[in-house]
């Protein structure tokens, strides 16, 4: 019975210790977040690679942080290679501040975005109507190689990945990104980014 007591006692301390450490490192990484109402503007150069596909996009940006860890992005980003196309993206951001590296955050990221198809294809193969399982139809541009790297009409996805931000002084940041699209019209992309941010 005695055993038993300590070993019910050790283990509703461990429980308690690992709360308190949990909550600690949170409050650690949280402590190096943005403030809320702050907002920022800038612009960024970018890579789109998947389904046979390259393409390299500029683009603007805007943030607004709703909480100090909650920040919303709206970004528009024009696409020019083998399937030319605009992405217009809204995304959710969860900043993460690294302890004792107070410029930094990382975050995962999810949003939605609609993109616009305007043509492309450079070799080979011709323009079809494609339908994908959803019912979904796009004209595309299939290629010798049955990649589909053109097309024309408008498309939602949804966009998963993460990022980080870096302060080069109060106002002015870095940052990379890389988010996987993932498109009802079957055109599945990773989108790499780099760019700079203007707090005003």
């Amino acid at each position: 019975m005695f055993i038993y007591l300590i070993i019910k006692t050790m283990k509703k301390n461990v429980f308690r210790m690992a709360t308190i450490a949990v909550a600690l490192v949170m409050v650690g990484f949280s402590a190096f977040a943005q403030e809320a109402g702050e907002m920022a503007a800038g612009g960024n150069i970018g890579v789109a690679v998947g389904d046979g596909v390259t393409n390299f996009g500029i683009g603007a940006k805007f943030q607004y942080n709703v909480t100090k860890q909650i920040r919303g992005e709206g970004s528009f980003t024009y696409y020019l290679g083998d399937l030319n196309f605009w992405d217009l993206s809204l995304n959710g951001h969860f900043l993460i501040g690294i302890p004792n590296q107070p410029k930094l955050n990382v975050y995962p990221l999810a949003g939605l975005s609609l993109n616009g198809y305007s043509g492309g294809g450079s070799s080979g193969g011709g323009w079809y109507t494609y339908t994908n399982p959803s019912g979904y139809e796009i004209t595309v541009f299939d290629d010798d190689d049955d990649n589909y790297v053109g097309g024309s009409g408008t498309a939602f996805g949804l966009n998963l990945g993460g990022g980080a931000d870096y302060k080069l002084t109060d106002r002015i940041s870095v940052q990379g990104e890389l988010k996987y699209r993932i498109g009802i019209d079957d055109i599945n992309l990773f989108m790499i980014s780099v760019g700079v941010a203007y707090k005003f």
